[in-house]
């Protein structure tokens, strides 16, 4: 699948005949730039993806280039006080990451989901929180992904 071949709105119909109202919401989290920023505050940021989680019982999938090293990555979240589940991790093609989670999200069932990441996804805008590369998963990231997830709950 290459979203250069779909339209935003191809991309965005496909999503919503994927959805099945009893599964999990998801959360894709990137690492460098969400939470592994300069001088960052990685417990208030952890906070934040705690409270995302716990609020809108989401599970976490790994969308950053450590996660060829999953052990690794858990034991790195669960260190800095990270309480989720993680559910897996896309899939490690070199494909670009708007393609990887369109295949994760063909292949596991979900309700609702938000993308975290510093890298700009075009063709899932509606879903990513873009972080800033120096402030991470700051406070008015918090508030767009709080803010993406209760526009997909309206819908």
């Amino acid at each position: 699948m290459s979203t250069g071949k779909l339209r935003y709105s191809q991309i965005h119909h496909q999503i919503n005949t994927l959805k099945k109202a009893s599964a999990t919401n998801l959360l894709f989290l990137d690492f460098d730039g969400v939470w592994i920023i300069p001088e960052g505050d990685y417990k208030a940021i952890i906070q934040r993806v705690n409270n995302l989680i716990h609020t809108y019982q989401m599970e976490v999938v790994l969308t950053t280039s450590h996660r060829t090293n999953m052990e690794g990555c858990i034991n790195l979240l669960k260190a800095c006080g990270f309480e989720g589940t993680i559910q897996g991790r896309t899939e490690l093609e070199g494909e670009d990451r708007a393609v990887q989670i369109l295949n994760y999200l063909n292949q596991h069932d979900f309700n609702h989901f938000v993308i975290l990441d510093d890298m700009w996804i075009d063709s899932l805008q509606d879903y990513l929180v873009h972080c800033n590369f120096y402030t991470g998963f700051d406070e008015r990231a918090y508030r767009e992904a709080i803010n993406i997830m209760e526009r997909q709950i309206k819908n």
